[in-house]
């Protein structure tokens, strides 16, 4: 099978960097969800991702996940109320 064919012209690059920024969008968004919808979405990833771990392993790095998507959110809504403040 000839990669080249199946892409059509498509920049290589371009698409894998378009990937991980989605990635990262995605990870992001998922953060707040135990605020808004439960940790199950997240848990539901965790074990996907991790098939190996432990249940111990797994609970931590979804709790680590959690706390650092809320304190990028916290920071997000500190910066600009201090962004609107300021101007």
């Amino acid at each position: 099978m000839d990669l080249n064919a199946i892409a059509c012209g498509i920049d290589w690059p371009l698409l894998r960097y378009t990937l991980y920024v989605a990635t990262v969008f995605v990870l992001v968004n998922m953060a707040p969800a135990y605020y808004l919808d439960g940790q199950w979405a997240l848990v539901a990833l965790v074990e996907i991702a991790t098939p190996g771990w432990t249940g111990e392993r797994k609970a931590a790095m979804a709790r680590n996940i959690l706390v650092a998507g809320s304190a990028l959110l916290v920071l997000a809504f500190v910066l600009s109320a201090w962004s609107a403040i300021t101007q």
